[in-house]
């Protein structure tokens, strides 16, 4: 402070703001200042609220949750305001995501003519009820229709893998596993994985 007044900790107005024990500094006091002119505010904002939710027909009303968000983004830096709404907004990882743990299963689609494993593939989707696929059902029935008759038919091979990552690796053991078996060529349907 510039001056050594005696009631500078009253913001220069001791009738209104006492301090009896002396134990507050101005910091604080300006502070509380600040946060009671605020919640003040507040209020005014959450009745402008109302009455625009009224006219627009949107009968919800604010929550202490909504004021204090309003009240804390109100006091951020814009930067630190945007991380702050980042971490509140977070959204469940897709379905294709490796953080997805929901439980997956691992099947394997077979070509009923050369008696081979056509391709195997993973699916984070629940299965029908009668425990089959409906992922690797839809690719079969897809094969079937380019073939002209029922050349192919999918079988799920692990049920309730914890986790797509899981899933991954066990797709990927299978596909090397085909490989090392059929000199090193992957089942004819998989893209992906490479087993190298």
């Amino acid at each position: 402070p510039g001056t050594l007044n005696k009631y500078l900790y009253g913001n220069a107005n001791p009738a209104n703001y006492t301090d009896p024990t002396g134990n507050f500094s101005i910091g604080g006091i300006s502070a509380s200042l600040s946060v009671r002119s605020i919640l003040g505010a507040a209020q005014g904002g959450s009745t402008g609220y109302s009455m625009v939710s009224f006219v627009m027909g949107d009968h919800s009303e604010m929550s202490s949750r909504q004021i204090g968000m309003g009240l804390l983004m109100g006091m951020l830096k814009p930067k630190a305001a945007s991380k702050l709404i980042n971490l509140t907004n977070k959204k469940k990882p897709h379905g294709n995501s490796k953080k997805n743990n929901k439980p997956h299963h691992v099947y394997r689609i077979d070509d009923g003519i050369f008696m081979d494993i056509y391709k195997y593939g993973i699916s984070g989707a629940p299965l029908n009820k009668n425990g089959s696929s409906r992922r690797a059902n839809t690719q079969a029935n897809k094969l079937n229709k380019t073939a002209g008759n029922i050349r192919y038919i999918s079988t799920v091979m692990f049920k309730n893998v914890p986790g797509r990552v899981a899933a991954l690796q066990l797709e990927y053991a299978l596909v090397c596993a085909y490989a090392k078996a059929h000199n090193g060529n992957n089942p004819p349907g998989n893209k992906r994985p490479i087993c190298k």
